[in-house]
């Protein structure tokens, strides 16, 4: 992935014990919980349900990753990033807790971008393509054209899709919401985000690969 913030970033395993990874992440913790629950919030809005199996791609030290799996059923959620002490933090949080390791979560150490397999219901991407390369981001909607027919790939951050040179989208539908398209449930300056946010995380792109069922829309519930 490009050079950003997260690029070699190694946590000690007093980091860890102390929970200094979460201020790592935009919001820190003091937005910790609010950020992680809006994301579930918002894949169910998209029509997530129990039963679909979810990629969380950029799941970090599964900060939403955590209510994903309580939400799924067992085996229905795929964490990946690419640094390793994420998901070493990810994988030591879901072995001490019961209710998540019941869940079965797959938890990967991704060093290539978007190499695992195109099998999912959804796809997500929260706050990654943002900090990738153009080459990246292309590889992102081939990833999604070649998804199973008619899975979901949602990316936020998306302000990329309308600057610059086009974008190969394909047959790909392809969705822009801005700040008014969503629910007043999902109002992120309600989940953690200020004001000067807004414009960072909007637009929200939804990608549905052609053919198939596309998954239901979901009704709001709040977390």
């Amino acid at each position: 992935m490009a050079l950003n913030r997260y690029e070699g970033l190694k946590l000690s395993e007093t980091d860890v014990a102390a929970g200094a990874y979460k201020q790592h992440l935009g919001g820190g913790s003091e937005k910790w919980e609010q950020r992680g629950r809006f994301q579930v919030a918002l894949m169910r809005h998209f029509g997530l349900r129990p039963e679909h199996r979810l990629t969380d791609y950029g799941c970090g030290p599964v900060r939403a990753g955590r209510y994903f799996m309580q939400y799924l059923d067992a085996g229905g959620y795929r964490g990946c990033d690419y640094n390793a002490d994420f998901i070493r933090v990810a994988r030591d949080l879901v072995a001490a807790d019961p209710v998540l390791s019941a869940r079965r979560p797959d938890l990967r150490h991704v060093e290539e971008f978007l190499a695992i397999e195109a099998d999912h219901d959804f796809l997500l991407l929260f706050s990654v393509l943002n900090h990738c390369r153009r080459e990246q981001r292309q590889r992102m909607l081939d990833f999604a054209k070649a998804a199973r027919p008619g899975s979901v790939s949602v990316v936020t951050h998306g302000y990329w899709l309308f600057r610059g040179k086009a974008w190969d989208t394909g047959d790909l539908q392809v969705e822009a919401f801005g700040e008014g398209d969503l629910p007043q449930e999902l109002d992120i300056l309600r989940h953690g985000w200020e004001p000067e946010d807004v414009p960072k995380v909007f637009p929200i792109l939804k990608f549905t690969t052609p053919g198939g069922q596309v998954p239901g829309r979901g009704n709001m519930t709040q977390m």
